[in-house]
């Protein structure tokens, strides 16, 4: 594998978005917020994790990385990519989701049906 994430992007307290992942094949990498057009080098660690702290975008707005100037990739652990597969991830307040379903108690054990095949 090529590169991986550690998380999807992470919302801070401040309202900056922190992004970590893992390439050790890429000499460079950079977060392109696709709907401001900005593009901010990350910093690399010694154990191949880049990592950045971006000021400015909000829950909602779309982002991909460049590895090495040459290829944009979706982050692979987003929650959201409504392009598709290859398209731009999108930064999501997982916080903001309000729960409905408090009252219900999943499947009762003996109510469950297991299926295994080879």
């Amino acid at each position: 594998m090529v590169w991986m994430l550690d998380r999807e992007a992470l919302l801070l307290p401040d309202g900056a978005v922190q992004l970590s992942v893992w390439a050790p094949r890429v000499r460079q990498l950079t977060v392109q917020l696709v709907d401001s057009q900005r593009s901010i080098a990350m910093q690399r660690s010694d154990d191949d994790v880049y990592t950045t702290i971006v000021r400015g975008p909000s829950p909602g707005d779309r982002y991909a990385y460049n590895l090495d100037g040459v290829r944009l990739r979706p982050d692979p652990m987003s929650r959201w990519q409504p392009e598709g597969f290859h398209g731009p991830s999108v930064i999501v307040d997982a916080t903001a989701f309000r729960w409905t379903d408090l009252e219900w108690w999943g499947i009762a054990l003996q109510d469950l049906i297991l299926y295994e095949l080879h």
